[in-house]
């Protein structure tokens, strides 16, 4: 008796994918040996508020110590002065 081959048969037949002049590979009836599934983490939205909260805050310290102090050629210390920033908002409001 003669022993016939083990050969994987076809699920579907070929079909050309619309706008593509190769037709579809066909896919073996075995089945694909179990690939790890990627792990993504995802930060919740109170954690991405958090952050970008953090960083708007510490931009906004960094560029009035920019701005008072090279900019305006002031001492740093004078920045979180509150009569500074009394002085500034009477020169806008008037």
């Amino acid at each position: 008796m003669e022993q016939q081959k083990n050969i994987p048969t076809m699920t579907k037949p070929p079909v050309a994918r619309p706008g593509s002049n190769r037709p579809e590979r066909p896919r073996p009836d075995r089945p694909r040996p179990d690939r790890p599934k990627k792990r993504t983490k995802k930060v919740p939205a109170w954690a991405k508020a958090l952050i970008i909260t953090g960083l708007l805050f510490s931009s906004l310290i960094f560029g009035m110590k920019i701005g008072y102090s090279f900019i305006g050629n002031g001492p740093i210390s004078d920045v979180f002065s509150f009569s500074t920033w009394k002085h500034i908002l009477d020169l806008i409001i008037g």
